[in-house]
């Protein structure tokens, strides 16, 4: 049975927000099953070199609806469409903001592990996002960029505040080993 959906990776070069100066489709297309309770699932790859982002094409009974990513409360966030000027056609990506220094979208996917659900109309499709086929040094520039974010992380957690000054020491050992790491 052919399933109503594409997935594949996607190389954007944006021209501005929400409208791409050129898209390329990589040749080989995200393999996509469908589980017995009738939910889809495909696994996708962080850092997926030159094709960075997943790209998902609706057809048939889902060509007019939007697809959006859920999150763990539930809520809906709308998938950002993208036409593609060799076809007429259109793709689906995730629309996690826009950065104007960098002059492009941003997309999760790009950079994190897990388990990812898209809704698409009564349908799910569920990303298992993993990393495949990394050297070292690409692991540590991935774990650097999180470094910052993660000792911030650190130090607001906890019940105390700085104001009871409870918990500083807790706090203070584990910011002391993130700053090692």
């Amino acid at each position: 049975m052919e399933l109503p959906l594409q997935a594949a990776y996607l190389d954007i070069e944006w021209q501005g927000r929400g409208c791409a100066r050129t898209l390329k489709v990589a040749p080989e297309p995200i393999e996509i099953e469908q589980l017995p309770d009738g939910t889809w699932t495909a696994e996708t790859e962080v850092f997926n070199g030159l094709c960075p982002w997943v790209g998902l094409r609706l057809q048939g009974e889902l060509s007019n609806v939007q697809p959006a990513f859920e999150d763990p409360e539930g809520n809906l966030k709308p998938m950002l469409r993208i036409e593609d000027g060799h076809d007429g056609g259109h793709w689906w990506v995730q629309n996690d903001g826009w950065d104007p220094e960098g002059k492009r979208h941003l997309s999760e996917l790009h950079r994190s592990m897990g388990q990812f659900t898209v809704v698409i109309g009564l349908h799910r499709l569920v990303l298992n996002n993993v990393v495949d086929g990394l050297s070292r040094a690409d692991v540590e520039d991935y774990l650097r960029s999180f470094q910052d974010d993660l000792i911030w992380l650190v130090m607001g957690f906890g019940g105390a505040t700085a104001n009871t000054g409870g918990g500083a020491m807790a706090n203070q050992k584990m910011v002391q080993a993130l700053e090692f790491f």
